[in-house]
């Protein structure tokens, strides 16, 4: 039987890794591999419950890689993951990653939190037949209790 939660699409570069020039407050930067990646016990609590709303999917260009790195940090099981296909030419999107976001939700009502959503995504929210939310983050902050309070609110008005 298909999975009838909402799909919650995570970012993980400006959503669960802020990229300012400091770490902020209540994130941990540890060595993973030849990389410094910057993480938050309080992102695992928080997609730990919404986990229990959504179906968390990695829509990142970590892609696999976010399994392998974060999921271990914050204590999640793996997740489905996005693979984008890099689209170029003269149509590129200003969000990069929304062709193939389209492709990967197909009808099925979303929320998608990443740091760099643009008009053409918002446009596409707007137009869709499903309940859809973006959540854009400022990514030298990540994903804070605003944002996760949003996504609460959509799934509890699905």
């Amino acid at each position: 039987m298909a999975d009838s939660r909402p799909l919650l699409l995570l970012d993980v570069e400006g959503v669960l890794f802020p990229t300012g020039p400091t770490t902020p407050a209540g994130f941990t930067e540890v060595r993973h591999g030849r990389f410094d990646v910057r993480y938050s016990r309080r992102h695992s609590v928080w997609l730990r419950e919404l986990a229990s709303s959504y179906e968390l999917t990695w829509a990142t260009t970590w892609e696999h890689w976010a399994n392998e790195v974060f999921s271990p940090l914050l204590r999640i099981p793996p997740l489905e993951v996005i693979t984008f296909r890099g689209h170029t030419g003269p149509t590129v999107p200003a969000t990069r990653k929304l062709p193939d976001v389209i492709d990967a939700v197909g009808d099925r009502a979303v929320a998608w939190i990443d740091d760099n959503l643009f008009a053409d995504a918002e446009a596409w929210a707007s137009g869709r037949g499903a309940p859809t939310l973006l959540v854009r983050t400022d990514p030298a902050v990540g994903m804070t209790e605003h944002d996760v309070d949003r996504l609460r609110e959509f799934v509890a008005d699905e």
